[in-house]
């Protein structure tokens, strides 16, 4: 039997739920919009205050009206100040946009830093006033300014431990080569010796221990080249940042370098001038 599920439709501070999968016979569905005000049978609600909710879809027993058969729990965001919102805190969602391959997690410290420097940011740059010392309320902003603001962090974040982890992972490759020299013979560090290449970075590692970590500083290496992780989550960020006319840095282009065309404005004719179509003559020439 599939797990029931519903949707949930957010305006201002109202929400309604709908159920999109089959509910068993026998079974009724209630409602419980996590503000203590108990199960319902409604799927309309208006909360009071903008901020994240949970909502609880339970299926119950018919008869009994109170054995409870099936439970989902969802987060919802509601919001007095703006039209549209994420499904759920942008500090939760911004898990989900890390690479699992990558071995990262971002602590509680460390997303409030980075969301909060976005969130500077984008304050003053949005088309609608939030006030300055509700910058960090992600209430007041946009569902696509949160997004923005949410991979921002992450690109941030990538970008900056992506460096220090290929870094410190280089250096150990290093001193463990160094330190595996001094105990064998240079015949069988040579049979053991392999070797990765990323563009302009070439490290020698040993076949044993070293693999878990050559295997991430492959990871860390693909994720900063073009068509890479990071690569990617630029275009997608340029892309929201664009369609809300944010500027960001990341997204200016170079310049093309405009190369002149020669005009050959001479004209025909003994007073016309050198007519720069024919070549130099050299100084050997024999002038007729």
């Amino acid at each position: 039997m599939a797990t029931p599920d519903f949707l949930i439709k957010v305006k201002s501070l109202e929400v309604s739920v709908s159920i999109i999968s089959e509910v068993p016979s026998g079974q009724v569905p209630v409602w419980d919009f996590g503000v203590n005000a108990g199960i319902t049978q409604d799927t309309t609600h208006t909360y009071e205050v903008s901020g994240r909710y949970l909502i609880t879809l339970k299926l119950v027993d018919a008869e009994t009206q109170t054995d409870v058969i099936e439970t989902v729990v969802k987060p919802v965001m509601v919001s007095e100040y703006v039209s549209t919102q994420l499904t759920d805190t942008i500090y939760n969602l911004i898990d989900g946009y890390i690479p699992s391959d990558l071995q990262l997690e971002l602590t509680s410290s460390d997303k409030a830093a980075f969301i909060n420097k976005w969130q500077l940011y984008i304050q003053p740059l949005v088309n609608h006033c939030i006030p300055l010392e509700e910058y960090n309320n992600e209430a007041y902003y946009e569902g696509l300014e949160n997004q923005l603001i949410m991979e921002m962090a992450v690109y941030d974040y990538l970008y900056r431990r992506i460096e220090v982890m290929l870094m410190e992972t280089a250096n150990s490759l290093e001193k463990y080569n160094a330190a595996y020299e001094h105990t064998t013979t240079s015949g069988e560090a040579r049979d053991r010796i392999k070797q990765i290449t990323t563009g302009p970075t070439e490290v020698q590692y040993y076949d044993t221990i070293t693999d878990s970590v050559s295997g991430l500083f492959k990871a860390y290496s693909q994720a900063t080249q073009p068509g890479g992780v990071l690569d990617d989550l630029r275009l997608n960020l340029c892309m929201l940042a664009s369609r809300l006319e944010i500027f960001l840095p990341i997204c200016t282009a170079p310049k093309r370098i405009k190369v002149p065309k020669v005009v050959n404005h001479r004209r025909a004719g003994l007073l016309g001038g050198p007519n720069p179509g024919f070549p130099v003559k050299k100084p050997t020439d024999k002038i007729l």
